[in-house]
């Protein structure tokens, strides 16, 4: 979808495991979102394979982002 064909969208680019540094999953923690024991238990099974945390916290994020906002429902 080309964003010139909505009025007034907005697109959410989604968390890449890619930057998932330390500083940025512990402010995740600090939001509630996740745990660091459960961060921990992921590297541990994935080999350091965040891509299910990065993917996690996307949806996460959107599902916030629209409770917070003034909107019904997202695409």
């Amino acid at each position: 979808i080309q964003q010139n064909y909505i009025p007034e969208s907005n697109i959410f680019e989604a968390i890449s495991k890619n930057k998932l540094s330390d500083d940025v999953l512990k402010k995740y923690i600090k939001m509630g979102f996740m745990t660091k024991k459960y961060i921990d238990r992921v590297k541990k099974n994935n080999g350091n394979n965040l891509g299910g945390i990065g993917c996690t916290l996307s949806h996460m994020t959107l599902w916030k982002n629209l409770i917070d906002s003034k909107n019904d429902y997202y695409i």
